[in-house]
């Protein structure tokens, strides 16, 4: 998680490194959590966030930045496809200005 809040938590704000653990209550059983080591349920200063939080704003920032790189890669395409009609202009172009100076060179001999 950086510094937007978002993701997968790494660290409290109090510095101390979050781990991911498994709740035994009876409530949650079995439920995945982030938290800080040093906090508990009475100290509201320390990290506590429930895995399924942090997967689901992390999935929304996959699906964010996948439509940018989405986007990004049929820009590139278009691009391309300007590049090789450029290539094929000149190519053209190129083979004309041979034929015309093969031409003109044929007229000056003449």
């Amino acid at each position: 998680m950086g510094d937007r809040g978002r993701g997968f938590p790494t660290n409290c704000p109090c510095g101390a490194r979050v781990s991911r653990r498994t709740s035994k209550t009876i409530t949650n059983l079995g439920r995945l959590f982030h938290s800080c080591p040093y906090g508990n349920e009475n100290s509201p200063h320390h990290l506590f966030k429930w895995t399924y939080l942090s997967m689901v704003k992390e999935n929304e920032d996959i699906k964010i930045n996948l439509d940018g790189l989405q986007r990004a890669s049929l820009d590139t395409i278009k691009g391309l496809q300007v590049c090789q009609s450029q290539i094929e202009t000149l190519a053209i172009e190129n083979i004309l200005a041979a034929v015309s100076l093969a031409l003109s060179k044929t007229r000056s001999q003449d």
